[in-house]
């Protein structure tokens, strides 16, 4: 009579199992909870920006709109990435200096800094995060955080009109 494997075996493989899946969904959840912190919520107000012209065809991104102190603070910083039509809006009060770095950021970007009426004030493109502590300052009311390669897809140019 065969009685098969005995069942002290069969209880240390269970729990290695139990263990290995119960690590997984740790590491899962834990990813998930993270990222779910730092993306926009429902009650993150969002608007939209359609680019159109040079090599893309319109594309509407849309901006998660920032106007706290902490939130502008912290910009896409922490977050693993940036969906390829989505961005982030600065929007202050008055144009001043504003300037940007790559502090907490993983992912390269693209950056445009606009003027009251929306006009194209200066443009960086491509930003990585490597460059973190140097930072990059125009005059402007509000500035747009893009996917890389963004503003060369829609051949966006200074002094250009754009409506958010």
């Amino acid at each position: 009579m065969f009685l098969g494997k005995s069942s002290t075996d069969r209880r240390s493989k269970t729990r290695i199992v139990v263990l290995v899946l119960a690590a997984i969904c740790a590491i899962i959840v834990s990813a998930v909870g993270i990222e779910s912190l730092v993306q926009p919520t429902e009650s993150t107000p969002t608007r939209p920006l359609v680019l159109a012209g040079g090599s893309s065809r319109a594309t509407t991104y849309n901006l998660e709109v920032v106007r706290s102190e902490a939130s502008q603070e912290k910009g896409l910083g922490g977050r693993a990435s940036l969906g390829p039509q989505s961005g982030m809006l600065f929007s202050y009060d008055t144009v001043a200096q504003r300037c940007f770095w790559m502090k907490g950021m993983r992912f390269n970007i693209d950056i445009v800094w606009f003027d009251t009426s929306h006009r194209v004030k200066s443009i960086v493109q491509n930003l990585a995060p490597y460059t973190y502590p140097q930072t990059y300052c125009a005059d402007a009311r509000y500035i747009v955080e893009l996917p890389p390669g963004a503003a060369t897809r829609h051949d966006l140019q200074i002094g250009q009109t754009v409506k958010f």
